[in-house]
C-alpha cells in the first residue's frame, strides 16, 4: 500500500504493547496507515509521559491507538481496510523504515488522531482486503507506475499560552505534505492541524483534523483476473420471483425463460461464479478524520491515567470490490424496496450462461465504492500498584492494571457510489456485505504481576454479539454470540539481556463459530475468532 499523510509534531507518550491488543487484519493495517514494510498497525499511547522511538515497527503517536493482538485482525480495514491509507510510500526499500520513523515522530495525518486504529479493527471488512498475485511483467510495470516524488514535510508546533489560570499549556500544531504519482493519484496534498489544551497538570484536552490520501497500489491497478465463488443466491430461483411482478419482469428481461423462474435451474447452488481483479481506472482514496479527547492523570491518584477519545472518519472513493450480492441487489432490487431494480445497468455485470441460464462470471473487480463513514469512542485506563513484599529474592513487587476498548457507534458502508440506498450500517453486524464481524464493543484487559526476575500476566479479550447483515436471506447462523478469551504469559529474566517467556493463549479452548454459507473462510471468521483453540508458546529475547 502506498502511504502519504501530513505530519505534525512529536508528542511524549507511553506506547501500548502489541500483545495486549486483539490481532488486526491487513485491512485494518491499510486503513490505520501502518508501515508498508512492517505491516503492523500503529499503537496508541495511554499517557504522554515518554517519547516513542522512531522504528520500523510503526508505533503510535499520542493520538492514535490500535487494538492489536490475537483477535483478528481488526478490520480492518486493512480496518483493509483509519482511515484511508495515504499515498506517499517510498519506492525504495531502503527508505521504508525511515519513512515509518518520520510518521511516528512527526504524527502523520493518519495516525495523529486518537482511536483510528483501535476502531478500524472493528470497522473495515477484511473480506475486501485482497492481495492479488501478478506476473513478473505486471510487477515491473507496477513499480514504474508507483514511483513518486515527495516534497519536504513542513511541520509546525506553536505554543501559544502557558502557566496562566486555566491554561497550563495551549499549543497548536499543523503539517503539510505534497506528493506526486505517475499514475492514478497524480498530485496529492495531505495535511493536519490540531490543538492541545492542558487546563491543569491533571487534565488535558486535545483535538485534531487530518486529511490523508491513499493511491491505488500496483495490485489494485494491474492484478490479473481470478475466479471466486462467494455465497450468493440467484433471486430468479426463489419462490418470490414467481409471485412478485417486479422481480418476475426483471428475471425475464435478463434472459431467464418464464417457465424456469422459481425453479432450481442452477442446481440449487448457493454460490455464484465470480471474476475478481484489478482496475487501472481506479482513483485515490481520501479521508477526513476528526477527533477529540481527554487525558486525565490526577495527582491525588498517582500512577493512574485515563484517556477517552471520540472519532469520526470519512473515506471517499474507498477502494474495494462491490460484492456479488450487492450487484444482484442493484440489478433486481431486494425485499426492502419490493424488488424494484435500483439501477438496471448493473445487470450487465451478471451475465447468464446461454444454456443453463445460471449467473456465470459475475464481474466483481475493484472499484471506487461509495465510501465509508465511521464513528466511535476509544478509551483506556491504567493503574500501577506497588506492593511491600516480593519473591525470588526481591523485596518488593508491583501490580499493573490496564483496561482498554472501543465502542463502535456506526460504520456506514456504501458499496455502490451511484446507489446511496444500498448504504448499510455494519456496526454489530457481519456477512456478505459487511465482511468480518464489527462488534459494537471490543474490550481488552491485562493484569500484570512483576517481582524480581519474574513477570506474570493475564489477558482478557471480549467481543460483543453480532448478527448477519442480510435480512432477506436466512442462513444456518444468523447470530454470533459474545466471545471471551483468556491468555496467560510468564516471563523470566534469566540474565541481563536474556529473557525467556512461556504461555498459553485461549486457555479455555474456546472454539470459533461454525458458520455455513455466510463465512469468510474455513467455515468461520478466522481473522476475528481464534481458529486454533488452546495454543502454547515459548519465546526468547536476547539483547547484545
Amino acid at each position: 500500500m502506498a502511504i502519504s499523510a501530513a505530519a505534525g509534531t512529536t508528542t511524549p507518550i507511553t506506547a501500548m504493547r502489541a500483545p495486549d491488543r486483539p490481532r488486526r487484519s491487513r485491512a485494518t493495517c491499510r486503513a490505520a496507515a501502518c508501515c508498508r514494510r512492517c505491516a503492523r498497525p500503529m499503537m496508541r499511547a495511554a499517557t504522554w509521559s515518554a517519547r516513542i522511538p522512531a522504528t520500523g515497527a510503526c508505533r503510535s503517536t499520542s493520538s492514535a491507538r490500535a487494538t492489536s493482538a490475537r483477535q483478528r485482525p481488526i478490520s480492518s480495514p486493512s480496518p483493509r481496510r483509519t482511515p484511508a491509507r495515504s499515498a506517499s510510500r517510498s519506492p525504495a526499500r531502503r527508505s521504508r523504515t525511515a519513512t515509518c520513523s518520520i510518521w511516528v515522530q512527526a504524527r502523520s495525518a493518519s495516525c495523529s488522531v486518537p482511536n483510528i486504529a483501535a476502531n478500524m479493527a472493528a470497522t473495515i471488512p477484511t473480506s475486501r482486503c485482497r492481495r492479488a498475485t501478478s506476473s513478473a511483467s505486471t510487477r515491473a510495470r507496477g513499480r514504474a507506475a508507483a514511483m513518486t516524488s515527495r516534497k519536504p514535510i513542513p511541520r509546525l508546533a506553536v505554543p501559544l499560552l502557558a502557566n496562566i489560570p486555566l491554561i497550563k499549556k495551549l499549543e497548536v500544531n499543523g503539517a503539510y505534505r505534497y506528493s506526486y504519482y505517475s499514475t492514478a493519484a497524480k498530485s496529492v496534498n495531505t495535511y493536519s492541524g490540531g490543538v492541545v489544551w492542558s487546563l491543569i497538570d491533571d487534565l488535558s484536552l486535545r483535538g485534531q483534523y487530518s486529511r490523508a490520501v491513499r493511491a491505488p497500489t500496483v495490485s489494485d491497478l494491474y492484478s490479473g483476473s481470478s475466479q471466486d465463488f462467494p455465497a450468493a443466491t440467484d433471486p430468479c430461483t426463489t419462490a418470490v420471483a414467481v409471485t412478485n411482478t417486479n422481480l418476475n419482469a426483471s428475471c425475464v428481461s435478463t434472459g431467464v425463460p418464464a417457465s424456469l423462474i422459481g425453479t432450481a435451474y442452477d442446481g440449487g447452488s448457493t454460490q455464484i461464479q465470480t471474476v475478481n481483479g484489478g482496475n487501472p481506472a481506479l482513483r485515490e482514496e481520501t479521508s477526513d478524520t476528526y477527533t477529540g479527547g481527554i487525558v486525565l492523570q490526577p495527582r491525588f491518584l498517582p500512577r493512574f491515567s485515563l484517556t477517552v477519545d471520540y472519532y469520526k472518519i470519512k473515506i471517499a472513493n474507498y477502494i474495494s470490490t462491490v460484492g456479488t450480492t450487492n450487484l444482484i441487489r442493484a440489478c433486481y432490487g431486494d425485499a426492502d424496496n419490493g424488488y424494484t431494480p435500483y439501477n438496471a445497468s448493473y445487470c450487465s455485470s451478471l451475465p447468464r450462461d446461454s444454456n443453463s441460464y445460471a449467473i456465470t462470471d459475475a464481474v466483481n473487480t475493484l472499484a471506487n465504492t461509495g465510501g465509508v463513514t465511521t464513528r466511535g469512542v476509544d478509551f483506556e485506563a491504567r493503574y500501577g500498584l506497588p506492593l511491600g513484599f516480593g519473591a525470588f529474592g526481591a523485596e518488593s513487587s508491583k501490580l499493573d492494571f490496564r483496561v482498554s476498548g472501543t465502542r463502535l457507534i456506526a460504520f456506514n458502508y456504501n458499496p455502490l457510489a451511484a446507489i446511496s440506498d444500498l448504504t448499510i450500517n455494519c456496526a454489530g453486524k457481519f456477512g456478505q456485505t459487511c465482511g468480518n464481524p464489527y462488534a459494537k464493543w471490543r474490550l481488552s484487559s491485562r493484569t500484570t504481576y512483576s517481582t524480581g526476575p519474574v513477570t506474570v500476566s493475564v489477558l482478557y479479550r471480549y467481543l460483543s454479539p453480532v448478527k448477519d447483515d442480510d435480512s432477506g436471506t436466512v442462513y444456518a447462523v444468523e447470530r454470533i454470540k459474545a466471545y471471551h478469551y483468556f491468555d496467560l504469559t510468564a516471563a523470566f529474566d534469566i540474565k541481563p539481556g536474556f529473557t525467556w517467556s512461556v504461555g498459553v493463549n485461549n486457555i479455555f479452548d474456546k472454539q470459533p463459530p461454525i458458520m455455513g454459507d455466510n463465512q469468510q473462510q474455513a467455515n468461520t471468521y478466522p481473522s476475528t475468532y481464534d481458529p486454533y483453540g488452546r495454543a502454547f508458546f515459548v519465546s526468547t529475547n536476547v539483547k547484545f
